[in-house]
């Protein structure tokens, strides 16, 4: 019989390698091959466990990295986007300052002062929310509004603006001695911004 000293499996004398490891067999009575089978590094039980959780350890570190990588990436994205300016909105075929329809009509669509409402969002940034009521006394039907929303400093220059259309948009038309609430959101503003004067106003409108 014949023994390997790695495994301590057993063989036929006519075997000359362990099927198993491709050890040299070696006699069964060798005192050599006992002692090359207790010179054999064993991993005990204990050993093995700390291999299985430093690898686990491993894989969620690089799960929990690739994850915050791919959650900044959508936040800066999203960032990007939020404080893009939005580009101005225009009413087509509008009746504008240095017309005479202006002139006439203008000023019978009355606008109350301009109120604020202010938040503060999770990327930093405060979002002020300008609000009117306009009144319709031209005595026609307003088919058409354009409106500017600004927050001014103290030398009345633009810290933030939007001109935005609101006819069509919020509604279709605004009927004589009818009333529309306007709202209109501006972003990006920080602590340091001046904020000193609210400004709405009309830039532009049709009429029916």
């Amino acid at each position: 019989m014949k023994i390997c000293a790695t495994c301590q499996r057993k063989y036929a004398d006519s075997l000359q390698y362990c099927l198993e490891d491709g050890t040299v067999l070696s006699p069964l009575n060798d005192p050599q091959a006992t002692l090359r089978s207790e010179a054999q590094p064993t991993q005990s039980p204990a050993e093995h466990s700390i291999a299985e959780e430093k690898s686990q350890r491993t894989i969620v570190i690089v799960v929990a990295i690739v994850a915050a990588l791919l959650i900044g990436g959508l936040f800066y994205l999203l960032l990007r986007k939020t404080l893009a300016p939005t580009p101005p909105q225009s009413l087509t075929a509008a009746i504008r300052p240095g017309s005479p329809e202006w002139e006439k009509y203008s000023k019978l669509i009355a606008r109350d002062d301009p109120e604020a409402d202010e938040a503060t969002r999770a990327i930093g940034d405060t979002v002020m929310t300008l609000h009117t009521t306009v009144r319709n006394f031209t005595g026609r039907t307003i088919t058409g509004l354009e409106m500017s929303a600004a927050v001014l400093d103290h030398q009345d220059k633009a810290v933030k603006e939007q001109t935005v259309v609101i006819i069509p948009g919020q509604r279709n038309e605004l009927e004589p001695n009818k009333t529309l609430y306007v709202p209109v959101t501006l972003e990006g503003f920080t602590d340091n911004d001046d904020r000193a004067k609210l400004k709405m106003e009309v830039t532009g409108f049709r009429l029916q």
